[in-house]
């Protein structure tokens, strides 16, 4: 599971209960950074937002790559940002109104002005997608995005040389 979370911007509470864990986003946009983000075999994050088009921005602070086995729900739009590799395993159950899974950063700013630009600072991990997904992932990685992405219309990433 997730650990240590610091709202970074915009607001939000997280309630844990067993191996499941609730976040409730109260601003139309949120930055939440974590320690580690994970999501063990069996167990499930959901997050409640007030939209369809909220965004909350999770990022993996910690040294570990960011491994889903488990289930990730939200109603509305994740973004899963960790420089050490994102991993969607077979068992991943991904239930959002839309997700973006990227090794490159964004800035808290750009994220929280509506501008979905990624940008690669230095070496970064790989993002692996095997899983289930019922809604459209978007992926962001070095091999795929060497500078910077940018996402113009939550249906479309766009990648920039």
């Amino acid at each position: 599971m997730q650990t240590s979370c610091a709202v970074s911007q915009g607001s939000g509470s997280r309630r844990l209960s067993g191996s499941n864990q609730a976040t409730s986003q109260s601003s139309q946009n949120a930055i939440l950074n974590w320690h580690s983000f994970s999501i063990g075999a069996g167990n499930s994050v959901v997050f409640q937002q007030p939209s369809a088009s909220a965004v909350a921005l999770n990022r993996a602070l910690g040294s570990n790559v960011s491994e889903i086995f488990g289930s990730l729900t939200a109603n509305g739009q994740l973004f899963l940002v960790n420089p050490n590799g994102v991993l969607f395993d077979r068992g991943a159950h991904v239930e959002v109104g839309g997700i973006v899974a990227s090794t490159p950063g964004i800035r808290d700013s750009d994220l929280m002005s509506g501008r979905y630009v990624f940008t690669n600072g230095g070496d970064a991990g790989s993002v692996v997608n095997v899983g289930n997904y019922l809604n459209p992932l978007r992926l962001c990685a070095p091999e795929s995005a060497p500078r910077r992405a940018e996402w113009r219309d939550r249906r479309n990433l766009a990648i920039i040389p």
